[in-house]
């Protein structure tokens, strides 16, 4: 990768060189000579004409090598920043010989002509200045051929233009050679989805015909030809179309091939069991699979959206297929194709999903009798499990004496629901195997499963699952009278689990812990047994392995002491369930977290961690995070720390004597200082609120706490002030110009609480909604909350306003258009004009009507913009051709 290589290239320099590499970036010189080369290699010129790529990631501070320059011949450099070759901003560039002498510079493309030296090198920089960033640039030259003319454009022959039902897999694609200009030594394919944008490359070609793979069904490509040589290339090439044909239902590619590479033969045929034929397979290969007639198969992928297509052994003829699973009876013994695809447009996923087979019947056997026993709620705390019981009958398996053990050909699960969703249990994928419970002696047999100890806090339903000889599942369920029975989602349901939190799982569940002065004096004995992940919650930034699928973690609050500084250690206390863990402490608030550092462990020999976090702000809260490694849980010693340090605040910030309004309260002082406390006497033994309404004349005294620091008071005098004292009118023009239909509001008038009025003795008080009347004068004043001001009087003078094209009234249809475009005003339109994309008018017609249509029958495929004028503005739209 680039930025490793930098970071090798640059760490063994001493310092001194190190800074003068940075001020080399702002030193102003027009010949910016640079120390780096890069690529390491030189670059050999093919003097072919077209761009010749350097690099996708050269720094603006370096040089390239550029060797086998034909000697006379006029080269074109250029730099451009970020990584895709032709594209990006351009730079500056300064051409030297190999011993750095300059032969030109200037801004990117840099053309040089008449070169003097076979090997040149290439320096780059942001500007004449020199500066340069450290970021990806693209780096491309060319010979520049002045004697040899640009060949001409070409003609296409295959796909014919327009051509439809082209297709999809291996197309070759044909034009003719040039007839003007000098002969073409490549060309150049492009191609887009629409006609204005055809500038994707396909790729450069020597002859006259490329076969080109073709993916995408009942698709419109563009396309175009480009030939080059070393005079250049022509501009304004044709550009062609064509429609590949549509989906055939299957598909029969896989870009990727085979895979596994050997054929897969299913081992388990019981009409259950998913014989996995890869655990990584692509949506872009075919898997070889044997296959006996008359067998019963059903292929699958684990991708509930894939598309499988069987096919025979040499993929040429499908025989079944569909969304996943397809179920084929085999009707041929020997190998088969199972190709796999995203949908059913053959699409591509190089990613990796399980592809399986089952084949065989499933048995008919099931049990006659099976139920949820107990209990039909059960509550746990996360962490904790809880034990389900269901039961079994099977005539002749479970009540065939003795009646002890379990009855043959019996399976028996507990299942348990995705979180919240009270669902049929067949849809469930959570199943817990049960096992016999010995102390129950019946005709039905009794399972037993322990359920809840993984699970997130949260509300669950659970239900049994019992199978006889790998027969078809049957469920169990409880009605309400506690009576078990077969599921039915009706009298007969699931079970409810709840799983409650452990206080501190949660950011917003924080325990609040006592900084101490040492370990002893802060330590708690703590447990993440019952911890979980959190969405919402960053992964921890250490120690991190596994939590993002099995994290357990518990929250711990911390009001920082007046140090700014807190030491955070946890201890083991001897459970051997928990010997290693993580801590992390951030500061802000839950859902908003900053980290402000994290420790996984002490040291190589002890696991537990130590975490010391300086210049936190006194008083605030931080919280802590404790995890066990990779999942594991169990109680330990937590502590949270810190050395006392003596109060040295200073007494709040502000001036000891103030003005406020009558009315007005402590609150309203501007005093700076953290957690204020206000007091009426010298003493400081009458604590009064902020919300205290201050009298005029009297002094009171305010101090401020941090930490367990409280600080020196300071004293204020309060004198009162007129409210209304510098209250004037508002600030508008006396005179201005309004449109039909504008209200007061419309007046350009600035002032706090603006009241409008009718009369200048302010009798008739008017709503801002009020519409103006020409020639009428308004008067308008501000106010404050106990003061209103002089009257500011304006008077109003109407003005017309010419309207322009009115878009909302005015309609038209198709678009895109097959022969008529239909158009309506609401009043009449003077006339259309047609143009092409080159500007020249191909249609014009004089309508004097509010309908009118254009004939487009006439006129090629493509883009046309049609303008309408009604006599005083006109419209002009965009119209596509089909």
């Amino acid at each position: 990768m680039k930025k490793i290589t930098l970071l090798w290239r640059f760490s063994f320099l001493p310092k001194l060189l190190i800074i003068a590499f940075m001020l080399s970036g702002s030193v102003s010189n027009a010949q910016c000579i640079n120390e780096a080369q890069y690529p390491f290699g030189g670059t050999t010129s093919n003097n072919s004409g077209m761009y010749q790529d350097i690099s996708t990631c050269n720094y603006t501070n370096e040089y390239s090598l550029i060797n086998s320059l034909t000697i006379g011949q006029d080269y074109e450099f250029v730099i451009r920043a970020g990584s895709t070759f032709g594209a990006g901003t351009h730079k500056y560039v300064t051409v030297t010989n190999t011993s750095n002498a300059v032969i030109a510079h200037g801004p990117s493309p840099l053309l040089v002509s008449d070169i003097t030296v076979a090997s040149v090198r290439v320096h780059y920089s942001d500007n004449v200045g020199c500066d340069f960033t450290e970021d990806c640039h693209n780096s491309q030259f060319r010979l520049v051929d002045t004697t040899t003319l640009a060949p001409g454009c070409v003609t296409v022959i295959a796909p014919a233009n327009n051509a439809t039902n082209v297709p999809t897999g291996t197309v070759t694609f044909s034009w003719t050679a040039p007839t003007t200009g000098d002969p073409a030594a490549s060309y150049n394919m492009y191609y887009g989805l629409t006609a204005d944008a055809v500038t994707n490359l396909v790729g450069n070609f020597t002859t006259t015909e490329a076969e080109i793979t073709l993916t995408g069904f009942d698709t419109d490509f563009f396309w175009q030809i480009v030939p080059v040589n070393t005079g250049g290339s022509p501009t304004g090439c044709p550009i062609w179309s064509f429609t590949t044909q549509e989906a055939p239902g299957y598909c029969l590619s896989a870009s990727s091939g085979v895979y596994p590479a050997a054929t897969y033969t299913p081992a388990t045929c019981d009409g259950i069991t998913e014989n996995p034929i890869t655990t990584n397979g692509w949506a872009s290969e075919y898997s070889n699979i044997n296959v006996v007639t008359g067998q019963t198969y059903v292929f699958g992928s684990s991708v509930a959206t894939d598309f499988i297509t069987i096919a025979n052994a040499t993929g040429t003829t499908p025989i079944v297929y569909g969304t996943t699973p397809v179920t084929w009876v085999a009707n041929v013994t020997g190998v088969v194709r199972m190709y796999n695809h995203a949908d059913n447009q053959c699409l591509e996923q190089n990613t990796g999903r399980t592809r399986y087979v089952i084949c065989g019947t499933p048995s008919a056997d099931q049990p006659s009798y099976v139920s949820l026993q107990w209990p039909p709620t059960l509550t746990v705390e996360a962490g904790e499990n809880g034990m389900v019981y269901g039961q079994v009958y099977a005539a002749g398996v479970t009540d065939v004496a003795p009646l002890t053990g379990q009855g043959a050909g019996i399976q028996a699960w507990v299942g348990i629901s995705p979180q919240g969703q009270n669902t049929n249990p067949g849809t469930w994928t959570t199943w817990v195997l049960a096992t016999i419970n010995p102390e129950h002696v019946s005709n039905n047999d009794e399972y037993m499963a322990s359920i809840g100890g993984n699970l997130a806090p949260g509300t669950y339903y659970y239900a049994t699952r019992f199978r006889l000889n790998n027969g078809p599942f049957v469920y169990g369920g409880i009605n309400a009278s506690n009576a078990g029975n077969i599921w039915n989602g009706t009298e007969f349901n699931s079970g409810v689990l709840t799983v409650n939190p452990i206080a501190n799982d949660y950011c917003s569940g924080a325990i609040a812990m006592t900084v101490g002065t040492d370990f002893a004096t802060g330590s708690v004995t703590a447990s993440n047994v019952g911890g979980s992940v959190t969405s919402t919650d960053p992964l921890p930034g250490c120690d991190a392995a596994g939590f993002a699928t099995n994290g357990k973690d518990i929250w711990y609050s911390v009001v920082v002491p007046a140090s700014g500084n807190i030491t955070v250690e946890t201890r083991s206390n001897g459970d051997e369930d928990l010997e290693d863990t993580g801590v992390e402490v951030y500061s802000g608030t839950c859902g908003a977290l900053v980290s402000e550092g994290c420790n996984g462990d002490i040291s190589f020999e002890d696991y537990f961690s130590l975490l010391e976090v300086e210049d936190l702000t006194p008083g605030t809260t931080v919280f802590v995070r404790v995890w066990g490694y990779n999942g594991s849980a169990g109680s330990f010693d937590i502590s949270v720390y810190s050395e006392a340090i003596p109060c040295t605040i200073e007494a709040p910030e502000g001036d000891d004597e103030q003005m406020l309004e009558e009315g007005q309260t402590l609150a309203d002082l501007e005093v700076e200082g953290t957690d204020l406390t206000w007091y009426s006497d010298e003493d400081l033994e009458n604590e009064i609120p902020e919300t205290t309404i201050v009298q005029d004349g009297a002094v009171y005294y305010v101090t401020q706490t941090e930490g367990d620091c409280i600080s020196e008071a300071l004293d204020i005098l309060v004198t009162f002030v007129d409210p209304c004292e510098g209250l004037t009118a508002p600030a508008g023009n006396s005179a201005q110009d309004f449109e039909e239909g504008d209200t007061l509001a419309d007046l350009d008038v600035t002032g706090e609480d603006l009241t409008w009025y009718a009369d200048e003795d302010m009798q008739t008080v008017l709503p801002e909604t009020t519409l103006l009347v020409d020639g009428s004068t308004y008067y308008v004043t501000q106010s404050t909350a106990t003061c209103e001001s002089a009257v500011l009087a304006i008077t109003v003078d109407l003005v017309l306003v010419t309207k322009g094209f009115d878009n909302a009234s005015f309609t038209y249809y198709p678009n895109p258009v097959t022969s008529v475009l239909n158009m309506s005003y609401t009043k009449d339109m003077a006339s259309v004009s047609v143009y092409n994309m080159l500007g020249q008018e191909v249609y014009a017609k004089q309508l004097n009507a509010t309908t009118a249509q254009v004939d487009f029958s006439q006129l090629a495929a493509g883009t046309y913009l049609v303008k309408v004028t009604d006599g005083e503005a006109d419209k002009t739209i965009r119209i596509v051709k089909r």
